[in-house]
């Protein structure tokens, strides 16, 4: 039987729930693990995204919580060079999957292939896609860190996070792949060097244009905490304590988002677009590199950063010469391109520029003043720091809207919210991450928890759905660290 020699479980009811799993053969075949080689375990929680979210590509500081969810992957040597794929969990498909790969699909003439390559190989359109994750991050290390494989792994994988709910699962699932890769082949890798790898792995195989929030709270989370993180490209500050007298929930509303799959990326697309503008009207030295829409600026001033301009100038000097809409075409004949290499400007698409610049400045002063303001109120139980921070949250809601990222049911939820208002103890409301789920982060005092799951309960019954609640949250995967399990007759 497989017995743990390293880590701990106390505390983590999931993870020996899944240990026990794994010596009783429970989840899988009996043959799927070999009785020579150690297992490794990990664990990686879900995220809450509770401010600054829809702009961490521009450098803005965010604020996440992660979640109790979690995805734990267990991970073990093979002899050949085959992977062996089984996950099992909450989500899309349940995702419950399985699959295989070998290290073939990922290298060429003993070389790992480019990123494009494995992107193509496992494209969304083929059925399975969901590998682009395991395979991806293999290949990820290869490539950033110069590690090259010789032999496969058995990998499970059991989540209790939501997949495509706007929770973190991806990020979640990133971390703990990349966490039990680097534990069990023995590759150096620094704190730093996970996140920074799922995000590659994030952008450059999953093809998804997101930023680094959500593998650093996965990673980097701590319990009972907030982790703020400034976005240029991954400062993480000091944890702020959550104090017991309050809480900030997700509230999965159960409602279909019916934005454009696209819509995300199109506002990344036109904020990106309004920092180029504004570097033409400072001057700033500007390199076009020859047959894509992408430049590089020489940029002093603000580090290539948009969160960096003060609002206060943005008002004075900026916002009113950037239009209020461009084509992709016009745009590209009169600027060349943007600096962002993760998204690409569509000729035949029209973007808001002017409203997305505008969204990206003030939701990192808004992030600002809720991480000032959340850490006077640990000191300062004022009630008063608690409306102000459900203002702040209000107003990012407000700025979704104004870029198309939110849904007008969500936003109807969100409006009962504020009109219930402090005086039964709901604070402030918006709807989380890219704006493209349906997931609403509130806080509250915690003896308002009754009074928000009766409002929950009539939303729900009106629009004709379920809703679930996140509550509560867990360490992130550097917190838990790892086990290692190995085999004894």
């Amino acid at each position: 039987m497989f017995k743990v020699i390293h880590g701990k479980i106390e505390n983590y009811s999931d993870v020996s729930t899944f240990v026990k799993n794994i010596q009783k053969n429970e989840l899988v075949a009996v043959d799927f693990f070999n009785n020579e080689n150690p297992i490794f375990v990990t664990r990686a929680p879900g995220r809450l995204d509770i401010m600054g979210g829809m702009a961490d590509y521009s450098g803005a500081t965010v604020f996440e919580e992660t979640t109790e969810e979690s995805i734990i992957c267990a991970l073990q040597t093979r002899k050949d060079t085959g992977f062996q794929v089984r996950s099992f969990g909450r989500g899309q498909n349940d995702f419950d999957l399985k699959g295989n790969f070998t290290l073939d699909d990922l290298l060429s003439g003993g070389q790992v292939l480019p990123y494009e390559k494995i992107r193509d190989k496992f494209s969304n359109g083929k059925e399975d896609h969901w590998l682009a994750f395991p395979a991806g991050a293999f290949a990820a290390i290869m490539h950033e860190k110069k590690h090259l494989f010789k032999v496969g792994a058995n990998i499970l994988l059991l989540s209790t996070v939501p997949m495509g709910q706007g929770v973190g699962s991806s990020a979640a699932l990133e971390i703990s792949l990349l966490k039990a890769i680097v534990e069990a082949f023995k590759i150096p890798a620094s704190h730093r060097d996970i996140p920074y790898i799922a995000h590659v792995l994030e952008n450059r195989i999953v093809d998804s244009p997101c930023g680094m929030m959500d593998q650093y709270a996965s990673s980097h989370g701590v319990e009972g905490h907030i982790l703020p993180i400034v976005c240029q490209p991954d400062t993480v500050l000091d944890p702020v304590p959550v104090k017991e007298d309050i809480t900030i929930v997700g509230v999965d509303t159960g409602i279909t988002s019916n934005l454009p799959k696209d819509k995300y990326a199109e506002v990344r697309t036109a904020a990106f677009m309004g920092y180029r503008i504004i570097a033409d009207k400072l001057g700033l030295k500007v390199n076009d590199l020859k047959g894509k829409p992408i430049v590089e600026i020489d940029d002093p001033y603000f580090d290539g950063y948009l969160a960096n301009i003060r609002t206060s100038r943005f008002d004075a000097d900026f916002r009113n010469m950037i239009p209020y809409e461009m084509s992709g075409s016009d745009f590209i004949k009169q600027y060349k391109g943007i600096t962002d290499k993760i998204v690409t400007i569509q000729p035949d698409k029209t973007y808001e520029i002017r409203v997305a610049c505008q969204n990206q400045v003030y939701e990192n002063l808004r992030t600002v003043l809720f991480l000032q303001l959340l850490r006077a109120y640990v000191d300062n139980h004022n009630e008063q720091l608690l409306i102000s921070l459900g203002e702040l949250m209000f107003l990012s809601h407000r700025s979704y809207r104004q870029c198309g990222l939110a849904n007008k049911n969500i936003t109807e939820l969100v409006r009962e919210i504020r009109i219930a208002g402090p005086r039964v103890g709901l604070y402030g409301a918006k709807i989380t991450g890219s704006g493209t789920r349906s997931v609403v982060a509130i806080l509250l005092k915690k003896t308002a928890m009754p009074t928000l799951k009766n409002l929950l309960q009539e939303f729900s019954k009106k629009k004709k759905v379920k809703h679930h609640i996140y509550a509560g949250n867990s360490p992130g995967a550097i917190e838990f660290d790892h086990l290692e399990m190995k085999w004894f007759d």
